[in-house]
């Protein structure tokens, strides 16, 4: 996960998640970025302290740091609940690296994913509906192969949207 860390924005969630997937023992390594105010960072330390090796938290990245980040996930999380959601710059981000990604359903976040990804409708239990979908995603030997089409389908839909808007942009007519 990389947001702005509060409450709205899934930090909860996403901690949840990586707590109940150690319960599980799904294994899963949870690496979270941002920003994160002094009541946020509390929580954050309790976990990682918590969940040792299981949680990396990162902090605020940006520029080269931000694309390192994304190129060593397999699935990006982002359980937003934040009601001014619209359509999130890190999805396109995620998903331009090549990561699977699982968010909530919240603004136009179900316009941005695609069969590779898992939407979880609002008011969906969002951690137990996640975990079982990680659990059952293909072991490593299958993770290049899913990466580059990710990675494709996110070109090509790229392509189509610049090509429909620079027709509504072509002032000629």
């Amino acid at each position: 996960m990389l947001s702005n860390l509060t409450t709205e924005k899934g930090l909860e969630t996403f901690l949840h998640l990586a707590r109940q997937a150690r319960s599980e023992n799904v294994p899963i390594r949870a690496i979270l970025a941002g920003p994160a105010g002094a009541s946020e960072r509390v929580a954050i330390d309790a976990a990682v302290a918590e969940l040792g090796d299981t949680l990396d938290y990162r902090g605020a990245l940006y520029d080269d740091a931000k694309a390192a980040f994304y190129s060593e996930l397999d699935v990006f999380v982002f359980p937003t609940a934040y009601d001014n959601e619209a359509q999130p710059l890190v999805i396109f981000e995620a998903k331009a690296a090549g990561n699977a990604v699982i968010s909530s359903d919240r603004g136009c976040i179900r316009k941005q994913l695609d069969e590779n990804d898992l939407l979880i409708h609002s008011g969906g239990e969002f951690v137990p509906t996640a975990l079982a979908w990680l659990a059952a995603m293909s072991p490593e030997p299958a993770l290049e192969a899913r990466r580059k089409a990710i990675r494709q389908a996110y070109r090509t839909r790229h392509a189509k949207a610049r090509a429909a808007i620079g027709t509504l942009l072509d002032f000629d007519e």
